[in-house]
């Protein structure tokens, strides 16, 4: 995974020039032009997009990987890489592969923007989409329709998601959430989470020293199933907005009042 470069004022100087595009290796005995370009060829580099190191303090230069994708392969392929923009521009159906999931292990600050995309991930054993190993991630409007569990969130990683919809579709009765915080931080937005409601499943599983913030979005009604409430465990639940088809008055933020009317909850 690409890790951010520190750039340091030398002593001479020379015309190299220094493009960010997937290594962040720097010679520290030159000065160095920096360049940015829309491409990965030179002759698309201009002079308004340059500028030479010559600041007395150091400072940080984040090198990313921006890439449009249209399968899974070429998604799996993006986000290995730290600071990557990754435009979905297609359905993705990741269901009859060896591997059914999409996971991301030990990168930081990656923005997966699905553009209401479908992503149909998962499987009877697995989660669609993973947060593994210290990763950052923001998602942004994906259609996420799995056979097992929707996002699950491990080794203190942290997730920012932001709709539009985790449908979980098996028809299996081992456990399964549409959100599953094992080790680390969750924050909720936006988006419509459904589930069969004759099974064994719950919303938001919170495992014991993690944290969930769920700032908007329809959640359905809870499992009908004896010990399954609509979100479950002994980890920190935050509720500062979104609509319920169960009561949320035991998580929602001081400061915010729960309204029901017929079977659903609103908290403002």
């Amino acid at each position: 995974a690409l890790r951010p470069v520190v750039v340091r004022k030398v002593t001479g100087a020379c015309n190299n020039s220094v493009a960010f595009l997937g290594t962040n290796t720097l010679t520290t005995t030159e000065e160095y032009q920096v360049i940015f370009t829309a491409g990965d060829d030179e002759a698309a580099y201009s002079a308004p997009s340059a500028f030479t190191v010559t600041g007395a303090d150091a400072f940080t230069v984040y090198p990313y990987v921006r890439a449009t994708v249209d399968t899974v392969d070429e998604l799996n392929s993006a986000i290995i890489n730290d600071y990557a923009i990754v435009n979905v521009v297609a359905d993705i159906d990741n269901t009859n592969t060896s591997a059914p999931f999409v996971k991301l292990s030990d990168v930081q600050n990656v923005t997966l923007n699905f553009n209401g995309n479908a992503l149909k991930s998962g499987s009877a054993g697995d989660y669609g989409f993973i947060a593994d190993v210290n990763t950052e991630v923001t998602i942004n409007n994906v259609d996420l329709q799995s056979d097992g569990g929707g996002v699950a969130v491990t080794g203190g990683s942290k997730v920012i998601f932001n709709g539009d919809s985790v449908s979980l579709t098996a028809t299996t009765t081992n456990p399964r959430y549409n959100f599953y915080i094992a080790g680390g931080e969750i924050v909720i937005n936006d988006g419509t989470f459904s589930f069969n409601e004759s099974l064994k499943r719950a919303y938001v599983y919170a495992a014991a020293g993690t944290k969930v913030t769920i700032n908007g979005g329809t959640f359905g009604k809870a499992s009908t199933r004896s010990g399954y409430a609509g979100i479950m465990g002994t980890g920190e639940v935050i509720i500062n907005g979104g609509t319920f088809g169960f009561d949320p008055t035991k998580w929602v933020a001081d400061g915010h009042t729960v309204t029901k009317s017929g079977s659903t909850w609103t908290v403002q």
